[in-house]
């Protein structure tokens, strides 16, 4: 039965992250459920994420919705800012990362639940690349 509840976890978490972001607001709790430390947990939730990205850009690209030279120029600041976030997460203090965690998902869930559509409206947004570059980042 657990293994068919993490295989859900993935496939449904999966399925949202494509589509509008805020799957780890299931697969981080479930992970964590099973005595995975937060720490470990997000790491790990993190492997999903990557493969999920590889396949969603893949057929954005196939199906041509994507602007490559903007997600390649996107990417540069994304990446580090994620050498940067996991270093930071790797040496901070395990009790003050699972209140961190804890405090984003709620945060997540909220807007979730509160304004569904945040995350899936089209917003005509005007391009500015110094912007853009620091919230990627």
């Amino acid at each position: 039965m657990l293994y068919i509840l993490v295989f859900l976890a993935g496939l449904f978490s999966g399925f949202i992250n494509v589509i509008a972001g805020g799957g780890s607001l299931i697969t981080l709790p479930v992970l964590n459920l099973l005595g995975l430390p937060i720490d470990v947990a997000n790491g790990t939730n993190r492997i999903g994420i990557i493969f999920q990205n590889i396949t969603a850009t893949t057929k954005f690209r196939k199906n041509d919705v994507l602007d490559l030279k903007r997600a390649i120029f996107l990417a540069i600041p994304a990446t580090f800012g994620a050498l940067v976030g996991a270093n930071i997460v790797v040496n901070i203090d395990k009790a003050l990362l699972k209140s961190i965690v804890g405090f984003i998902l709620i945060v997540m869930s909220i807007f979730l639940v509160k304004k569904p559509d945040i995350w899936t409206k089209e917003r005509k947004i005007k391009k500015n690349n110094i912007l853009s570059f620091i919230v990627f980042f």
